[in-house]
This record gives structure tokens, C-alpha cells and sequence, in this order.
């Protein structure tokens, strides 16, 4: 691809034919040197990020002593994984720090962040190009913890409904905490899903009412009171979440509970909140719906914090 085009600064602008071109050794040079002198006040952070020099960075969500649990307990030394919405990069380069070997995903060029329609007279467009400006900031600080950690992790951007074709094949794939924010997260499953060979961890927040792993329910903009535009489409449940990878041949899964810990921005409240994380592997052959081996009460399966799925 060229002249090479900046995937979010100035957003929008107009992409590569079919987003393709962005993981070859000449435009990922060219991110780096264009990304070669950002500073901290360049950046957003949505992760609290420990730096090389010993800064502590506060962002909203504080992952860290909880990484393994937040993706699976999946062993990654030699995966190779496409991480999708990757944000500020905490997972990108802790999981590059256990030996994997990473390609992120993140909106760019044309394709925005889509929030749910707001309901108020507002101007959307102009509001998305503000909202992006922000997602750039973010953007930047990966590319920040990128230089630091001189790491190998690569990076495309686009559409996540219509991936690169020249992408290539995964490991595995893992989606933290973004399904919730796409209108259709099925097709952005499948999208990672033709080109992920064996496992696909998907984690999100634990609902209330919505921690049965057999009941495949999803809720419709539970979040959208306000009448401006809002980041929350779905609330999934992990049988909505293990259903769907069943639908896209990844039949045997895990189903792990956990805590994070998050800040909220505005009141500075800090909380452990409950997740889920699904880990399910590629199977040969179509079987039967995944069924729990035992069964297990909400509260005892709180206790144990996992089920098992066969």
C-alpha cells in the first residue's frame, strides 16, 4: 500500500482497498517511526499500566496481578494470537511477555467506533469524529508501550465486520470486554473465527440474573437510558457467548468467573467487577450443544469460580 495513509489521525480518511497491505514489514516500520516520538500527553489510557521506569499510569481498568484469569489461564508461549479492540495494550504486551506472538485489531481509517444511536437531535458524525479522537489518544498509548517495550506485536486496522483478507491465521483469537460494544458481535465472532485454527477466548462482564452458562440470553442496550449516543449494545451471557463459538465449530469450552478491578472515571469509585471468560477449542466434527458435565447452583459455582464444559 502507498503513499501510506495514517489509520486515525485526521479520522476519517480514506483506507487501503480492502484494509489490505497493513501487516507487511514497510508500513509497519512506518507506524513505528510515525508513533517514534509520542509522549504521555499525547496519550489516553485505558488500562493502568506499569512503565519501564517504574511510572505507575492510572487508566480505568487495573488488570494487572489477574492477567492469566482474565484470558483463560490459556498457555500462549508460541501462540500466535490476533487480539481484537486491544486499547491501550496492557494484554497486547503482557501476553507478548509470555511468549506469544501478537496482531492486534483496532477501528481506523474509515470504520469509527459505533455507539448506539443517540434518540436526542445530535450530530452524530461530528460526535463519532470527536469520540475517534479520543480512540486515536488511546491508540497512541500503544504505540507508546510499544516503543518502550521495543515489542514485535503488529497492528491493522479497519473494519472488524469485514477483516483484512491478507490477515492471516491464528492460534487464537481473543476479544476482552468488547463484544458488549458491537452491533453484532456474532459476525465479528465469525470474522476471527475463519481465520483462528484452534481456540477463541472471549471475556466480558458477569450480569446479574445472567451467570447460567447454559441460558445462550443476550439484553438489548441495558445501558441506554440516557438519550445520547451509548457505548453499550449488548449484555451477553457466556451461554450466549459459548452458543454462538458452538455455531462457529468451537465446541469444547471453558467457562472461567473472575474480578476486575475498575475506577470509575468520573465519581473515582473503585470496585471488583465480576467477569467471565470462555475459552473455547476448535472441534473436527459438529457435536451435540455443550452441556455442563455437572450441575453446578449459581452460588457453588460462584464459589468455585469455574465450570467445566464438555
Amino acid at each position: 500500500m502507498g503513499p501510506f495513509v495514517h489509520p486515525l489521525r485526521n479520522w476519517p480518511n480514506t483506507p487501503p482497498e480492502g484494509y489490505l497491505g497493513q501487516l507487511t514489514p514497510e508500513f509497519q516500520r512506518w507506524l513505528s517511526e510515525e508513533n517514534a516520538s509520542l509522549t504521555r500527553a499525547e496519550c489516553d489510557w485505558y488500562h493502568t499500566t506499569d512503565l519501564l521506569d517504574g511510572t505507575v499510569i492510572e487508566g480505568p481498568w487495573d488488570l494487572r496481578g489477574r492477567e492469566s484469569a482474565y484470558l483463560g489461564d490459556v498457555p500462549l508461549r508460541g501462540t500466535r494470537v490476533l487480539e481484537a479492540g486491544p486499547a491501550t495494550g496492557f494484554l497486547t504486551f503482557w501476553m507478548e511477555s509470555q511468549g506469544a506472538h501478537v496482531t492486534c485489531f483496532e477501528a481506523g481509517f474509515d470504520a469509527g467506533f459505533e455507539y448506539l444511536s443517540p434518540v436526542v437531535d445530535l450530530d452524530y458524525k461530528a460526535w463519532q469524529v470527536e469520540f475517534m479522537t479520543h480512540i486515536c489518544r488511546i491508540n497512541n498509548s500503544w504505540w507508546m508501550q510499544h516503543r518502550d517495550h521495543k515489542s514485535s506485536a503488529r497492528i491493522a486496522y479497519g473494519d472488524i465486520y469485514n477483516l483484512p483478507a491478507d490477515l492471516g491465521s491464528f492460534d487464537a483469537s481473543f476479544f476482552g470486554s468488547i463484544l458488549l460494544h458491537l452491533r453484532d458481535p456474532f459476525r465479528a465472532l465469525q470474522q476471527a473465527a475463519a481465520r483462528t485454527e484452534q481456540t477463541i477466548i472471549v471475556t466480558d462482564v458477569l450480569r446479574p440474573a445472567m451467570d447460567d452458562p447454559r441460558d445462550p440470553v443476550m439484553r438489548w442496550g441495558m445501558e441506554a437510558g440516557a438519550d445520547g449516543p451509548n457505548p453499550t449494545w449488548w449484555w451477553l451471557s457466556s451461554g450466549a457467548v459459548t452458543r454462538m463459538l458452538w455455531r462457529l465449530g468451537f465446541g469444547t469450552v471453558r467457562v472461567l468467573h473472575h474480578s476486575q478491578k475498575y475506577t470509575n472515571p468520573k465519581t473515582q469509585r473503585t470496585r471488583m467487577i465480576p467477569q467471565f471468560t470462555v475459552v473455547a477449542e476448535r472441534q473436527a466434527h459438529r457435536t451435540a450443544l455443550p452441556v455442563p458435565a455437572l450441575s453446578i447452583t449459581t452460588r457453588v459455582r460462584r464459589k468455585l469460580a469455574r465450570t467445566i464444559y464438555h
